[in-house]
């Protein structure tokens, strides 16, 4: 993970120029999700609380509600987003529920798993593209742009690109380290103590987990709570910044 698939599709997915084109739109993070999770999903965005929404959605087993996707969309040009696909059993309800209706429909589908574009196929106009890591250069520029507010010191250049081999070319962790150094002193002492801790760490693969884990630990105790308090929110769920503050608030961390 981490090479930019998601950002490269939602830029596509939100271009007014590509949104323009669909009367309906759907945007679904599946990871564990189950069929019938992914399918009412797609069914509360597609639908946009309009009469036709059936009342007994809830209730509806996976290939009702395929059936009912299915039909509803059967007439209409439609984008679907499936971010994040771990495996393909979720199409065998997903081929009645999304139609080749012969509108000009797309389905766009980002996965971590090499094989999931060949595996997923049904209809003869499948594009599979391979998001490649960046070059030693874009990596560079990407992390100075996230590390320094403005020209970077050039006696911090040569541990930058230290830093930038060991994020392999991925620009989320290119993101997450330059956001990381930005938090330091633009200092070579400074900077080397975090060239050493990786050093010392070489056996351990630096991942954005390991990132998040170096970043917390030079967090004061009340930030650690802070940041701790999102293991109570589901995977993929949209934490509203103000209700977050004011449960920050009540449980007395800031």
């Amino acid at each position: 993970g981490g090479v930019g698939k998601t950002t490269f599709v939602r830029s596509v997915y939100n271009e007014p120029q590509v949104r323009g084109r669909f009367r309906r739109h759907a945007w679904v993070t599946v990871g564990a999700a189950s069929s019938a999770a992914v399918l009412k999903r797609i069914m509360l965005q597609v639908f946009l609380e309009r009469p036709e929404m059936p009342a007994n959605a809830d209730s509806m087993e996976e290939m009702q509600l395929a059936d009912t996707v299915g039909r509803y969309l059967s007439n209409k040009p439609y984008l679907v987003v499936l971010d994040d696909l771990w495996s393909s059993d979720v199409w065998d309800y997903l081929s009645v529920a999304l139609p080749d209706n012969d509108l000009g429909s797309r389905i766009m589908v980002s996965s971590r798993v090499p094989d999931i574009g060949s595996q997923c196929r049904w209809a003869s106009a499948v594009q599979v593209l391979k998001h490649s890591p960046l070059d030693h250069d874009d990596s560079l520029r990407l992390f100075r742009h996230r590390a320094f507010w403005s020209t970077h010191p050039p006696e911090l250049e040569e541990i930058s690109k230290e830093i930038v081999r060991e994020c392999h070319g991925l620009p989320l962790l290119l993101v997450a380290m330059g956001g990381l150094m930005s938090t330091k002193e633009q200092a070579v002492p400074a900077w080397k103590a975090v060239l050493e801790e990786l050093h010392r760490t070489k056996d351990l693969q630096l991942t954005l987990p390991f990132v998040l884990w170096f970043a917390y630990k030079d967090l004061p105790s009340r930030l650690k709570a802070c940041f701790l308090y999102f293991v109570l929110f589901p995977r993929t769920y949209c934490v509203k910044r103000t209700a977050l503050i004011r449960l920050w608030i009540a449980n007395g961390y800031v």
